[in-house]
């Protein structure tokens, strides 16, 4: 600047030139800083979608191993829910099935556990990389996923398991008389107690809603995952996780 006042003040050409030089040449400095960040802001956007989009193909990979066991545990839970109504009607003297009793006794212990891999997820939220998508449908996806239906999925099976751990277990484990390979001899009287047959009835129900909000949950899964295929494509996913 000091060089470009320094020249208008010479003699020489016009005042009318040297006011046109002098004007240009400051022009040319702004257009030149202006332009220089831009150019940076460019890069920094590239640089951050790249991380936002490394991010999302990591959530993605989440996504599909939580889907998974969610499938898993939903089948699970299936078949607890059915060993429950029928240890309901043995203890009520409506079925007689010996086989059924040595074959599912695991029920009366299994609880269902859901550690989701929320990683990625966490990352783009603290990092605030989630705003640079443009998708407010995939966005509104993946926040109602993890706020809403993962902790009201965990509620639900963590009620079950409360029932399992907090009441039945330690009802039969007061009540109940092992043999040497481990079988339960007296699993059919332990079955019978009015207490027992009301707890198999609201173990019954609770596996149910637990079931059913699992079911919510799988749908969601499967709607985020094909939304973040859309939005990165099916090939880019391949090529990143090569």
């Amino acid at each position: 600047m000091k060089g470009i006042i320094r020249r208008f003040m010479k003699p020489g050409p016009t005042w009318q030139f040297r006011i046109a030089t002098f004007f240009g040449e400051i022009i040319t400095i702004v257009v030149g800083i202006v332009l220089g960040l831009a150019v940076e802001n460019y890069k920094e956007d590239l640089d951050r979608k790249d991380r936002a989009i490394e991010l999302l193909v990591g959530l993605h990979k989440d996504l599909l191993r939580d889907l998974d066991e969610l499938k898993t545990d939903s089948v699970s839970l299936h078949q607890k829910a059915e060993a429950y109504r029928n240890f309901y009607l043995m203890g009520s003297g409506k079925l007689n099935d010996p086989t059924f009793l040595a074959s599912n006794s695991w029920t009366l212990y299994s609880t269902t556990v859901l550690i989701p891999n929320t990683a990625c997820y966490e990352v783009l939220k603290a990092h605030g990389e989630l705003d640079i998508w443009k998708n407010n449908e995939l966005l509104t996806d993946i926040f109602t996923l993890y706020q809403e239906d993962v902790p009201n999925l965990l509620m639900a099976a963590n009620s079950c398991n409360e029932l399992v751990t907090q009441e039945l277990s330690p009802y039969l484990r007061k009540r109940m008389v092992v043999d040497t390979s481990g079988g339960i001899t007296n699993l059919n009287k332990c079955i019978s107690t009015d207490y027992c047959r009301l707890l198999m009835m609201n173990l019954a129900d609770c596996t149910d809603l637990a079931e059913a909000r699992y079911g919510i949950t799988i749908k969601s899964y499967q709607a985020l995952i094909k939304g973040i295929e859309q939005e990165v494509g099916k090939k880019e996913l391949e090529r990143l996780n090569r």
